[in-house]
């Protein structure tokens, strides 16, 4: 399984997704998944944001290494699902990529959780990245279970 998190300039959301979703395939030797990141109009100048590294830190990511950088088509077509933070990052994917067959949703409609956007926290307090982390975690956590369950059931 092969995600890609998608956001507007990979610095903040996607970057935390993909983060955590690495450190669950690690944590849990899960040796078909891999996670990347990218963004609709990502700034490679444009650093990680303080508070995404303290967002992460304190969930026990502190050392990795990330520049922002532009969606293409070959990340497009090596991903099995890409999954966006709100609807009109969709909505520019799919026109961008019309003749992509990956499919791209909503990365908390994917897994039918409630209020499935995310909003975007850059350049604003701590307390915002706090509850865009909570809600990107909660939604990784539930694909990871929905697709572990499902591999199961294929393998049985």
């Amino acid at each position: 399984m092969r995600i890609l998190f998608v956001c507007t300039g990979n610095s903040c959301r996607s970057v935390m997704a993909h983060q955590l979703l690495k450190r669950i395939i690690r944590t849990r030797a899960l040796q078909d998944w891999q996670a990347d990141s990218c963004g609709l109009a990502a700034n490679p100048a444009f650093p990680t944001p303080p508070h995404v590294k303290t967002v992460l830190a304190r969930e026990g990511i502190a050392d990795f290494e990330h520049t922002p950088r532009q969606i293409t088509g070959r990340l497009v077509e090596w991903a099995d699902y890409v999954l966006v933070m709100q609807e009109d990052q969709k909505k520019a994917v799919e026109r961008r990529f019309a003749s992509s067959r990956t499919p791209v949703a909503l990365l908390r409609g994917q897994v039918n959780l409630p209020e499935p956007e995310i909003e975007d926290p850059v350049h604003l307090p701590l307390e915002v990245y706090e509850r865009c982390f909570a809600r990107i975690k909660e939604a990784v956590e539930t694909l990871v279970k929905k697709y572990e369950a499902n591999s199961k059931k294929a393998g049985s």
